[in-house]
């Protein structure tokens, strides 16, 4: 019995990650490193703008442990303002222009980078906002400048919050030397990608392997138009046109593409890493049969590990009937452990806790010393003074020495990739003076990818009350179904009986007449729903991706494309799942709506 994986030991540096990124610049200055619909840069003029903006920052009192906000969407002026941060000694904080702005004050960011629009809500953040247009033009010519590097690997390199079970996000704060073995692992585990393109979200740690692990190793950053990530066919013409090699996204978009983009327009794809979720047993062999000649790697790691701790490599072979994707062997510099309740390793085969230490282990918490004491512990497999972390997975060794995930031993839960405490969106529910109690689970056999909401209260309305959320929390955390119940079940000893919900939760929703569709648009768009998925009603506010997937979410916009004789981007089903939502949408982005809905209904009467 092993009670430590180890992966193989990284050659010690004293390098920050953007060290690297300058290697990279003076290897190939003139090579492509950020291409975007709108601008293309160098590596010489990235590192000149980074460095003229990195001056600005350290004039604005940047340095060593300061946290700066990077409120901006995917563009050339994300990726300057990042390197800009790291280079004036700072850490970035990663925020999604579409989080709530509520959500913005609970960054305690010392400065935001914003443009546009989003400067507008920036200022919800409560830092002084520094607007890379008009007040910083990141466009016109500087002067060249290298800014002294005040930071040690020790020092923070970003800071990522993620949902927390005590109703507030949290800080994972993870220093230079922890992202640097991260990428290095990259570097020893990946060849050097030509044209990487990338879909994940900034808030989601993915984004740090997508950037980083490109401009450490000279190549091109392609970045999608903003919101496009989830349109199939852009992220396959963007593919095509780009000559993209290597992508990492999350399985379910995988999949949609090897179900709906042309093999041809695929072609150029050399490594795909799939992360976030748990990866479909069926994708290996898929993948394989569409593009044999795609390297397939299934990674898994959480935030507190630096983007990723263990990988597993699809072979050529013995993919068909694959049982279930591992999560496989640690990485270069990281230790694994699975351990039982008593903290003592388990045999092969036997579920345990998997613990993670080594190289790639974060500092803790943002300025949170109680979290971080209760998740991260000595490690006695490491050298006097290592740390390990309990990562609330739970896992078993196959006798191969690959991992399985078997999901978690608390509430936790992941959808769209996003790490999410259902503790947290009940404290935010139960603000609403019209709910009484509430408790969000996820149906039983959904493999934790749904949120379900019940909540009891006599006037709560489920509509209402997902407005009420949308303006508090990220859309990935809006139940995609709230119910009312008189009362909720409890357990012998008065707690509520979270299993009971779940298989509640997995039942149909019975559809009563206050979430019956409204109008003929509401009414269309429900009756298209129920046609693809040959069910018999859909409520107005039940999610259409957790009823039918993603694949009937490609087979809906199509046909509201025929009924409404416009074309209706998939960005538009996801962003707006509901029959409300969805239906608002498009009498907004399309002309004669209600006349063509109402039409639709005439015909089908």
């Amino acid at each position: 019995m092993v009670d430590v994986q180890k992966g193989t030991p990284l050659r010690y540096t004293n390098q920050c990650i953007h060290d690297l990124v300058s290697n990279a610049v003076q290897q190939g200055p003139r090579a492509p490193a950020v291409v975007s619909p709108t601008a293309t840069l160098t590596y010489a003029e990235l590192d000149q703008r980074a460095n003229a903006l990195a001056d600005e920052l350290q004039k604005r009192d940047v340095g060593p442990e300061v946290l700066v906000g990077v409120h901006l969407p995917k563009s050339p002026e994300m990726v300057i303002s990042i390197l800009a941060i790291l280079k004036a000694g700072g850490a970035y904080v990663p925020l999604d222009p579409a989080s709530p702005v509520d959500r913005l004050s609970d960054v305690p960011v010392r400065l935001v980078l914003s443009q546009g629009g989003t400067a507008r809500r920036s200022a919800a953040s409560g830092a002084p906002v520094l607007r890379l247009d008009d007040e910083w033009d990141l466009t016109t010519s500087q002067p060249e400048f290298v800014p002294a590097r005040p930071a040690h690997p020790d020092n923070l390199a970003y800071v990522i919050y993620t949902s927390g079970s005590t109703g507030r996000p949290k800080g994972v704060a993870v220093t230079h030397r922890s992202l640097v073995g991260s990428t290095l692992a990259r570097h020893a585990w990946y060849q050097p990608p030509q044209a990487f393109l990338l879909l994940s979200a900034m808030a989601f740690d993915s984004a740090v392997a997508g950037i980083l692990g490109t401009l450490t190793r000279g190549g091109a950053l392609h970045l999608p138009a903003p919101g496009s990530e989830s349109d199939l066919d852009t992220v396959a013409g963007t593919i095509r046109r780009g000559g993209i090699d290597a992508v990492l996204t999350l399985p379910s978009l995988y999949e949609l593409l090897l179900e709906t983009a042309q093999s041809s327009a695929l072609a150029s794809l050399r490594t795909v890493t799939v992360a976030g979720e748990r990866c479909p047993p069926g994708l290996p062999a898929k993948s394989r049969a569409r593009l044999p000649e795609v390297d397939l790697l299934n990674e898994y790691g959480p935030t507190e590990g630096t983007v990723w701790s263990t990988v597993w490599r699809a072979p050529d072979e013995g993919l068909v009937g694959l049982a279930t994707v591992p999560i496989g062997r640690p990485v270069d510099g990281v230790r694994v452990s699975v351990l039982d309740r008593a903290g003592s390793p388990v045999p092969d085969g036997v579920p345990g806790e998997l613990y993670i230490g080594g190289d790639g282990l974060a500092r803790g918490y943002y300025e949170r010393p109680d979290l971080t004491a209760a998740a991260f512990e000595p490690d006695p497999a490491g050298p006097p003074g290592a740390r390990r972390y309990r990562t609330g997975d739970q896992v078993c060794r196959r006798p191969d020495g690959e991992l399985e995930f078997l999901g978690r031993i608390d509430r936790q839960v992941k959808v769209r990739g996003y790490r999410i405490e259902p503790d947290e969106i009940e404290d935010a529910m139960q603000r609403h003076p019209d709910i009484l109690q509430a408790a969000v689970v996820t149906p039983a056999g959904s493999g934790d990818t749904t949120l379900v909401a019940f909540v009891t209260g006599a006037s709560a309305d489920p509509v209402k009350l997902r407005n009420f959320l949308g303006g508090m929390l990220p859309a990935y955390m809006v139940p995609s179904e709230i119910r009312r119940l008189d009362r909720l079940p409890l357990t012998p000893n008065g707690k509520v009986d979270l299993r009971a919900l779940e298989a509640i939760a997995h039942s149909p929703a019975v559809l009563t007449g206050d979430d019956a569709p409204r109008g003929a648009v509401e009414t269309t768009v429900a009756a298209v729903w129920c046609e693809i998925l040959g069910i018999p009603h859909v409520g107005r506010s039940q999610s259409f991706l957790d009823i039918g997937g993603s694949l009937a979410v490609v087979r809906v916009a199509l046909r509201l494309s025929q009924v409404f004789g416009a074309q209706i981007p998939l960005l538009w089903v996801y962003e707006a799942p509901t029959v409300t939502d969805l239906a608002e949408w498009l009498k907004v982005n399309i002309t004669n709506t209600t006349a063509t809905a109402e039409a639709y209904q005439r015909e089908v009467e």
